[in-house]
């Protein structure tokens, strides 16, 4: 589990190991989906970065009727 602290937000520390290119783009990518600049990336934040990313890298998103096509 990624949020160790149970809040159901993440820090940086919690995030960083999510995040495959955190080595050299960790800290901003963090950054730009803190959207409202609190330290913490809620749920909502995570989400909306990750479609995002997804997006960006031409991977199919799974939708509710299903995985991935």
């Amino acid at each position: 589990m990624a949020d160790k602290s149970g809040d159901a937000k993440l820090t940086l520390a919690e995030y960083l190991p999510l995040d495959v290119q955190a080595k050299h783009h960790g800290e901003e990518h963090f950054k730009g989906a803190d959207t409202d600049h609190n330290g913490f990336l809620d749920l909502k934040e995570f989400g909306a970065h990750a479609e995002a990313k997804l997006g960006k890298t031409g991977q199919k998103k799974a939708t509710a009727d299903g995985p991935a096509q």
